[in-house]
């Protein structure tokens, strides 16, 4: 946990919980995988652009993702990643229905909605 709140602080790093969690995710991922930038990109989790934005914010945190100890193992923040990008496709979707629900000008007046900046970020490249 102590890795979750450097992540998220604002003196270290200052991602939000979103990004820190799914930052502790690719550490699960990047110790699954061998440590290195090649067994990440094989294991088709994230680009190349994506596995060394992420290592550089735990750098900047001030820890190695190879180093780090999970108490209860890295698959739980990997879980936590997909349940969060569930909910947020979810709430996406609840939000587009209740749109289109509404009847004439409330529609044409009511502001589209847009998908949550971190369901828009691209970890393939």
């Amino acid at each position: 946990m102590d890795a979750f709140w450097r992540l998220k602080s604002r003196e270290w790093v200052g991602l939000n919980s979103f990004q820190a969690i799914r930052t502790l995710a690719f550490c699960a991922v990047w110790q699954r995988e061998g440590r290195t930038v090649g067994g990440v990109l094989a294991s088709e989790y994230c680009g190349r652009r994506t596995v060394f934005n992420r290592l550089s914010e735990c750098r900047r945190a001030g820890f190695d993702p190879g180093l780090l100890h999970f108490p209860r193992g890295g698959d739980r923040w990997l879980d936590m990643e997909g349940e969060l990008l569930q909910h947020l496709k979810d709430e996406f979707a609840e939000e587009w229905v209740r749109r289109e629900m509404r009847r004439g000008l409330k529609r044409v007046l009511s502001r589209r909605p847009q998908p949550h900046p971190d369901l828009l970020e691209d970890t393939s490249l």
